[in-house]
């Protein structure tokens, strides 16, 4: 397989599997504009200004529905940054009010608490959604692409054609593996938040010290452009590795 078509492979990967994340943006923009759009009708008697509320949460609303046919990244920033705005919104206003009235209404400060913190929450998953394609790859590599995923997450580990990495360190990872006969491997976390499609010469596993009868062996491993300096691999998977190589498993590279 050429490195075109696993360029393509790996962004309908990321496409399939962060693209159901942006359905907070989905749900939760229609859920916030329609409360807040209730809120703003009941707390306008109040205080005309309050229509501002209907205003945001009509563009929540909006937001909500372009998101299920546009998977973007900008709707999603955006969606977090509304919310934040909401919460400064909610809470200035109780505090004005608070200032002039002295009358302290605790519904809309916990409701900007709690507005602020899935906004900040939202935000800080930045990095994980960044992945995602710029345009939406073709349908017929997501298809191929969520038939391995669906293969993958339901394999008997037992399998020659499947291997388990346990990453440490840099970052924590159980990555399930396919090895496929055309030099590539497909790599899907358990928790389904990183994937990786790979050929052969850009996967490298290098043992650190020597193999043993333990069942487990400690290795460095290169996927791609990403290092990880401390991994576990069973025996068995080492051997499947090596076979798939074409190398010894001490040999290991």
């Amino acid at each position: 397989m050429d490195k075109k078509d696993i360029s393509k492979l790996q962004d309908a990967l990321n496409y399939s599997l962060i693209s159901p994340k942006l359905n907070d943006v989905t749900i939760g923009g229609i859920i916030w504009g329609i409360i807040n759009i209730g809120l703003g009708l009941y707390s306008i008697k109040n205080n005309p200004v309050n229509s501002l509320l209907i205003i945001i949460g009509l563009l929540l609303i909006y937001m909500g529905l372009l998101s299920v046919k546009h998977r973007s990244i900008k709707l999603f920033i955006m969606y977090g940054i509304m919310l934040i705005i909401l919460a400064f919104w909610n809470i200035g206003i109780t505090l004005l009010n608070f200032a002039n009235t002295y009358s302290l209404n605790k519904f809309w400060i916990y409701l900007g608490g709690f507005q602020f913190f899935s906004g900040i929450t939202h935000l800080t998953n930045y990095r994980l959604i960044a992945q995602l394609p710029e345009t939406k790859p073709s349908e017929e590599f997501i298809k191929i692409i969520n038939e391995y995923i669906t293969e993958i997450t339901k394999n008997k580990h037992e399998s020659k054609d499947f291997i388990e990495i346990k990453t440490i360190e840099p970052q924590s990872l159980l990555l399930h593996g396919k090895l496929f006969e055309d030099n590539i491997i497909i790599f899907i976390s358990s928790n389904h938040l990183k994937g990786f499609v790979v050929n052969k010469d850009d996967l490298i596993l290098n043992l650190i010290g020597k193999q043993t009868d333990v069942a487990l062996n400690e290795v460095s491993v290169k996927i791609g452009g990403y290092n990880y300096s401390s991994c576990l691999i069973s025996k068995g998977d080492l051997k499947k590795y090596s076979a798939w190589k074409n190398i010894q498993s001490e040999e290991v590279a």
